[in-house]
C-alpha cells in the first residue's frame, strides 16, 4: 500500500513539474508578447495620417512632425519662388491685355500710356500677352504641385520612418571579365553583387 501512494505522489509530482515546465514558457510568452505589443505601441506611435494632415493644413508641418526639419526652407523657398513668377507674369499679363485692348479699340492714348508699346504690332502684343499667361498658369500649377507633393512626401516619409536599413544589405560592383559565346572570347563587363 506504501508504494501505491508513493506511485501517486511521484505521478502527482510528475505532472506538476511537467506542468511548471510547460506552463512557465507559455505564460512568459504571453507575457513577452504583451510587453511587444505595448513596445510597438509605443515605437510605432507615429502616424502617417497625422503627419498627412499636418502637411495638408500647414506646408511643411508634416515634415516638422517626420523629423525632417531640413526640407521646411526648402519647400518654402520653392513656393516664395513660384508665388514670385505668378505674380511677375501676372503683372506683364495684365499690362499687355490692357495694351491690347487698347490698340483694338483704336485708343488715342495708346502712346501716352504705353509708350514702350509703340512700335509693336497688334499680333506681337497679343503673343506677348498670352506667353504671360501661359508662363503664369504653369507656375500656378507648379504652385499647386509643390503643395501635393510635400504632402505625398510628408506621408511617405511617415511610413518609412521606421524603416531600418540594416549594416548586412551591401552592393558592390566590380568590374569583370565575361565570357561571350557568339564571340568566342572574353568581354570586360561589370559584375553586380547584392548581399542580404
Amino acid at each position: 500500500m506504501a508504494k501505491k501512494q508513493h506511485y501517486g505522489l511521484v505521478v502527482i509530482l510528475w505532472i506538476v513539474l511537467l506542468g511548471a515546465t510547460f506552463s512557465s514558457p507559455v505564460s512568459a510568452q504571453e507575457s513577452s508578447d504583451t510587453s511587444a505589443t505595448e513596445a510597438d505601441t509605443i515605437i510605432r506611435s507615429h502616424s502617417p495620417k497625422k503627419a498627412t494632415i499636418f502637411s495638408a493644413v500647414l506646408p511643411g508641418l508634416g515634415q516638422v512632425y517626420n523629423k525632417k526639419v531640413w526640407k521646411v526652407p526648402i519647400i518654402y523657398a520653392g513656393f516664395g519662388a513660384l508665388g514670385y513668377f505668378i505674380s511677375f507674369n501676372n503683372r506683364y499679363y495684365q499690362k499687355f491685355k490692357s495694351a491690347y485692348q487698347m490698340r483694338l479699340n483704336n485708343d488715342p492714348n495708346f502712346n501716352n500710356v504705353y509708350p514702350e508699346y509703340a512700335y509693336l504690332t497688334d499680333q506681337s502684343i497679343e503673343l506677348a500677352m498670352n506667353t504671360y499667361r501661359r508662363w503664369r498658369d504653369l507656375n500656378a500649377m507648379g504652385f499647386i504641385a509643390l503643395y501635393v507633393l510635400q504632402v505625398i512626401d510628408a506621408n511617405v516619409d511617415a511610413n518609412f520612418f521606421y524603416y531600418d536599413i540594416g549594416k548586412d544589405i551591401t552592393l558592390k560592383v566590380r568590374p569583370g571579365i565575361v565570357g561571350n559565346d557568339n564571340l568566342l572570347g572574353y568581354a570586360l563587363g561589370l559584375k553586380i553583387n547584392l548581399h542580404f
